[in-house]
Formats: structure tokens, C-alpha cells, sequence
């Protein structure tokens, strides 16, 4: 028997739950399940057939490969092209992927691994090549440690200031003609700690800038030298003469631009600086200006991108040292001038002093004979 009903003049929609069947309403949306309920409802109206049993009754058809799948299923064909749609997105996804993702996601946070991180971070904010965010980089941790070097050139002054009555105070010693016994250099000990209270001096902080700048040097150095083997497209990321940052240049035109940056530095520092040259200070200049001449041998062996920072860093000092040299910026920054009638009594002081102390042991006064 078959029971014809007229189309409902709501919106309706079906719903299969084993073997039979519901009409429900909705306001919102028109749904009409035909592959769970084609079977149960004719387009004329709703028809009473035999139920299916098994498979069929829980949805699923044969395919063309003999295959059972459930009916709400796309086909084969609808399938591979579903497979193909996710795999783009995929692909669009990893190509717009987080800066975490990238080539830094396998470093960790030593100091090196810091530095790629650093220029990385540069790299990816501003969009520079890879040879520009490495000199961003640069300037960025010297303005950073640009503090310490300032207190250090302060506190270089004092001690410039300072010379005359050190130097007087060792004169002193030198002319009692006394041995340089435990008791003496405890004596001469307390006196130059008076004089570095007084003078708001503390040797400390004239080494501190140094010992904590060499670590930073360090792992720029060597954070750089394999910047290559984290980052692929540094091969491309140079400019000019030197693409590859990867690779030594075979020029030798950047060798010999980071050897003329670090000489010039150097020279330039030598001459600006207020405190007059000791001996053992005039033999370490020497010594510097002999390896900023085998600079470029150096420099020769490494890689683009050390050169790049090496120049980019050498330049900073220079411009730093010319900066730290006018009058109006040492004013402004507290750094105290030393007048030449200073410099002038240091020498003077200095040469006296030339012959050495503590006097032998002919100059010193005759022990005392052992009492019987």
C-alpha cells in the first residue's frame, strides 16, 4: 500500500535512525537527506517499501571498485580531488609559515645561537638582504655595550688626572731607600687606595667594559662563521663583489678592507686619547698595529659574512672614538678633560721613575747585626 501525502508547505527535512524515518521543521535551513532516505521517500510523497537490512541500511553502497562506502561519501574521483585541495593548503600553510618554523627553530640559546637569532630577527622584521641585517645587527649590540664603553673611558680619564700624585707617591717610596718588604707594599697599598677614593677611582671598571665585550665578539665571530650552514640563501644575501656570503672572497678586496677599518680604528684611538702612553702601553700599541697589518691575511681565510661584521664593527669604533673626541659630547656625557700641564708633569714624573723601583739591595740600609 502506498500512501500519497501533499507536499508540507513548511521546510522540512529527514532523518534515517535504523529503519525508521522522522519529518522534522526548521526555520532556518531546507536539509533533505537523499542518500540516507531516497529509498523511503519518493519526490511525489512519502512511500512505504521494504526496509533494507545490513549494509544498506546503515548507508553504504558499492563503488566502481567494488568497494563499500558510505554514501555521504564523495566519490572516487571527488575524493582525489579533495586529497589534492587539503595537499595545497598544506603547502600554502608551510610557505607562510611563523618565524619559529624557519631555519632558527633547531638552534638553541647559546650565545652563538643568539646572534643568528638576532640578525634572523632583523632579517625577517625589516625584509633587508641577509649582509645589511648583519651590519643592522651590529650597530644594534654596540649601541648596546655603547653605555660601558663610556664609563670606561671616564674612569680612564680620572686616572689621567690621578698620574701626577701616583707617581709622586712611588717617588716617595723610591727615595726612603727601603726594600720592598710585606710590610711596605701593605703600606704603599693602603696610601693608593686613599688616592683612588679621593679621586672616585676604581681599577675595576677600566678592565670590566673589556671582559664583558670579548664574549659578545666572540660569538658574533663565531655565530658567523657558519651563518652559511643555518641559513641556505646566504649564498645569495651579499651585495657587490661579495654574493656569497658563504664563501671567502676571492678578491681579497674585503680581506683588505677589514685589515685599513681596524688599523684606522686603532690609530685613530691612539691619537685621541688623553692619558699619557707608559712604556708598557706605547709596546702593546705596537703590537696592536702589528696584527692589524697581518689583518688581511686573516681575514682572507674567512668567510664573507665575518667580514661584513668585522668591517661593520671596526667603522663603529672608528666613528665612536671621533664622536667620544668633541669637547660638546664629553660635556654632555660627564667624561672629564685632561689639561695638558697634566700630561706634561706625568711625563715628567714618569722619567724620574725610569730607573726602577724598588732600589737594589747596595741602596737599602744595613740589617741590623744579630743580637748575642
Amino acid at each position: 500500500m502506498t500512501v500519497h501525502a501533499p507536499r508540507p508547505s513548511v521546510r522540512w527535512g529527514a532523518a534515517v535512525a535504523g529503519n525508521s524515518c522522522a519529518v522534522w521543521g526548521s526555520r532556518r535551513s531546507t536539509c533533505t537527506l537523499w542518500h540516507s532516505c531516497s529509498g523511503h521517500f519518493a519526490p511525489a510523497g512519502l512511500s512505504w517499501r521494504r526496509p533494507r537490512l545490513g549494509a544498506e541500511a546503515l548507508g553504504f553502497v558499492s563503488g566502481p571498485s567494488g568497494a563499500r562506502r558510505f554514501s555521504g561519501m564523495p566519490s572516487d574521483g571527488a575524493a582525489t580531488a579533495a586529497a589534492q585541495a587539503v595537499a595545497s593548503a598544506l603547502e600554502s600553510s608551510t610557505a607562510s609559515s611563523p618565524p619559529g618554523a624557519g631555519p632558527t627553530a633547531e638552534l638553541g640559546w647559546l650565545p652563538t645561537d643568539a646572534v643568528l637569532r638576532l640578525v634572523d630577527a632583523v632579517h625577517e622584521a625589516t625584509g633587508l638582504e641577509w649582509w645589511a641585517s648583519i651590519v643592522l645587527g651590529t650597530v644594534a649590540l654596540r649601541l648596546v655595550l655603547l653605555p660601558l664603553v663610556v664609563h670606561a673611558v671616564r674612569n680612564k680619564c680620572k686616572m689621567a688626572l690621578m698620574q701626577p700624585e701616583m707617581l709622586e707617591l712611588q717617588l716617595r717610596y723610591k727615595g726612603l731607600g727601603l726594600q720592598r718588604t710585606q710590610e711596605v707594599s701593605a703600606s704603599f697599598a693602603r696610601e693608593m687606595q686613599d688616592v683612588y677614593r679621593r679621586n672616585g677611582f676604581h681599577p675595576v671598571y677600566s678592565v670590566l667594559p673589556l671582559f664583558l665585550q670579548a664574549p659578545v665578539f666572540m660569538s658574533m665571530f663565531l655565530a658567523l662563521r657558519r651563518f652559511g650552514s643555518v641559513f641556505p640563501d646566504a649564498v645569495t644575501g651579499g651585495t657587490l663583489w661579495f654574493v656569497n656570503l658563504a664563501a671567502t672572497d676571492a678578491t681579497l678586496a674585503l680581506p683588505v678592507l677589514t685589515g685599513t677599518s681596524m688599523f684606522a680604528a686603532v690609530e685613530f684611538g691612539i691619537r685621541t686619547q688623553t692619558a699619557e702612553t707608559s712604556p708598557e702601553g706605547a709596546l702593546m700599541q705596537n703590537i696592536v698595529r702589528g696584527f692589524c697589518i697581518s689583518m688581511p691575511v686573516v681575514a682572507s681565510f674567512m668567510p664573507c659574512s665575518v667580514l661584513v661584521y668585522w668591517v661593520s664593527t671596526n667603522t663603529f669604533t672608528l666613528l665612536q672614538s671621533a664622536v667620544l673626541a668633541v669637547p660638546a659630547v664629553r660635556q654632555v656625557l660627564a667624561i672629564p678633560q685632561v689639561p695638558a700641564h697634566v700630561m706634561e708633569e706625568t711625563a715628567r714624573l714618569r722619567a724620574e721613575l725610569q730607573q726602577g723601583w724598588p732600589p737594589s739591595a747596595a741602596t737599602a740600609p744595613p740589617a741590623e747585626p744579630p743580637r748575642s
